[in-house]
């Protein structure tokens, strides 16, 4: 394929990887649907609960936490200068999973 300059030509057989890219992606969204439901629909203790749902939850957490929060409390969570400890006993909206 050619690089065009909004497109690009059709490679052989008119493969293209950014099909590919697209299917798996859309793939993953209805994989992770189910799990987003029911999320949505649960309390903080029923999703602790299921070990499915906790699994999930979790690693939605840390890829978010890695994308927003990672520049400001640091990869450790330690806080960089200026900005809070997220791993102490310190709380500003209690300690609970539910606050």
């Amino acid at each position: 394929a050619w690089p065009m300059l909004t497109s690009a030509t059709k490679g052989v057989l008119g493969y293209s990887s950014r099909d590919d890219v697209n299917n798996e992606l859309a793939a993953a969204e209805i994989a992770k649907a189910k799990y987003a439901a029911a999320i949505q629909s649960k309390t903080v203790s029923e999703i602790a609960g299921d070990d499915a749902l906790r699994e999930f939850a979790v690693a939605a957490g840390s890829a978010a936490y890695k994308v927003n929060c990672v520049q400001c409390h640091a990869s450790d969570a330690q806080g960089s200068k200026g900005f809070p400890n997220l791993n102490d006993d310190d709380w500003l909206w209690g300690g609970t999973a539910e606050q």
